[in-house]
């Protein structure tokens, strides 16, 4: 089971990595506002999060 998920944001750019303990993931994109921003998000936090997003209209905003 993942416990968290690192998120880092450098500039315009995301990258998000998550661990099971045997496999590693990675996924990196593109993303809105400025600044760097390095945080972990719990693994309760990522299903709120995943079903906020399951909306068609959906933004979410992190940070500040």
């Amino acid at each position: 089971a993942i416990n968290g998920v690192l998120m880092e944001r450098k500039g315009k750019r995301i990258r998000l990595v998550g661990t099971d303990g045997k496999r590693l993931a990675v996924a990196a994109g593109a993303c809105t506002g400025e600044g760097d921003m390095t945080l972990i998000v719990p693994s309760k936090s990522l299903n709120i999060l995943m079903k906020m997003l399951s909306e068609p209209d959906a933004t979410v905003t992190i940070g500040k």
